[in-house]
């Protein structure tokens, strides 16, 4: 079974904020501090870890490492396949960097320019994450 962890970027503070707990009046960190909704975003743990070892989260930035042919969905053991299926086909250039994103029931990696370039279970294990969409934006941004 897969971990259900978030964590926050907090707008105001410009803050990661990690192990966060969510509930039905806001969220607060496990030190008990209390945050009302409307100044965050907020992340889900994809479950899955790069080729270090790092825990991948939605907003992170990925390098896929290695060219990878992709072909039908990808799968892991504690998350299942993606719904995409047969629709996942191509490749994931490598070289690329890529934001993670939570998009119809699946993690997914989309280039700068918003598209769709494969599913996270397909090349977790030959990605690193780099940084993130909020602290490092500008690694996304095309030359």
């Amino acid at each position: 079974m897969r971990e259900i962890k978030f964590r926050v970027w907090h707008k105001t503070l410009c803050l990661m904020i990690y192990e966060i707990i969510i509930d039905p009046d806001g969220w607060h960190t496990n030190m008990g501090e209390m945050f009302g909704y409307g100044h965050e975003f907020v992340m889900q743990y994809t479950g899955l870890k790069d080729k270090k070892g790092r825990k991948i989260y939605e907003g992170d930035i990925v390098e896929v490492k290695i060219f990878k042919e992709i072909s039908g969905a990808g799968t892991h053991p504690d998350i299942g396949p993606c719904r995409r299926g047969a629709h996942s086909s191509g490749s994931c250039p490598h070289g690329k960097k890529y934001d993670v994103a939570f998009i119809d029931s699946c993690f997914e990696l989309y280039d700068s320019g918003g598209g769709y370039a494969c599913d996270l279970k397909q090349v977790y294990s030959i990605s690193e994450v780099i940084g993130n969409i909020y602290e490092n934006p500008e690694l996304l941004e095309t030359k």
